[in-house]
Formats: C-alpha cells, sequence, structure tokens
C-alpha cells in the first residue's frame, strides 16, 4: 500500500514556497505548473511599475551620480497594480486551497484502492 500524503505540508507548500507545489507534491504537476507560472507571471506585471520606476532611479543616478535614497524619492518607483495584486492574492489562496483538496482526493484514492497511480488529475 502507498503512503498517504500530509494534508498540511501540501497546504504549507503552497503557502510559503510557491502555489502549486502542493499540487506537485500530490502528483498533480500539470495543475502544478499552471498554477506556477500563472502566478509568476502576475506578479511580474504587477511589478512592473516598481521595476520601472527603479530603472529610471539607477539611471538618473549614473547621470547626475546621486546615489543615495531619500523619502521623496521613493515616489519614483512607483506601485503594484492593485488588481493585480488582488489576483495575486486569489491564485494565491486557491493554490492553498486547491492542495487541501488535491491531498484529499489523493488520499481517499490510496484507501480505496491501495495505488497511487489510480489517481485521476
Amino acid at each position: 500500500m502507498k503512503k498517504k500524503k500530509s494534508v498540511l505540508v501540501a497546504m504549507l507548500l503552497s503557502a510559503f514556497i510557491l502555489p502549486g507545489i502542493g499540487q506537485i507534491y500530490v502528483k498533480k504537476i500539470k495543475k502544478g505548473i499552471i498554477l506556477i507560472v500563472t502566478f509568476i507571471v502576475i506578479f511580474v506585471l504587477m511589478m512592473i511599475p516598481v521595476f520601472s520606476g527603479y530603472i529610471n532611479f539607477i539611471k538618473s543616478s549614473i547621470n547626475t551620480g546621486n546615489t543615495q535614497i531619500s523619502t521623496i524619492d521613493l515616489k519614483i518607483f512607483g506601485t503594484p497594480n492593485s488588481k493585480l495584486s488582488m489576483l495575486v492574492f486569489f491564485i494565491w489562496l486557491l493554490g492553498i486551497f486547491d492542495a487541501y483538496l488535491s491531498t484529499k482526493k489523493y488520499n481517499s484514492t490510496i484507501e480505496k484502492t491501495g495505488n497511487q497511480t489510480t489517481v485521476q488529475e
């Protein structure tokens, strides 16, 4: 009989490592990769205003020779896109919740059949 997977471990992997890692832990590879890629793409899109502000600050520092950052300079960095921030948060929560459900389904299949290969995607 195959070993059951820990629901807590799956949820913690998705919560603290990356959404989708908990799914990979319970052999839901395709679902895990989709969650990981979606999370990373939306996170990067959310951070574009911050990255572009940082690049502009570096360019102006090189031109002027001033490398000190004041609180006024911090405004040029921009803020993350708030709608995308909510979407990133939603995907993070979805990853945790789905890791819980996927692990429960995985363990249920192991109990019924004794074989992890019958766990469906």
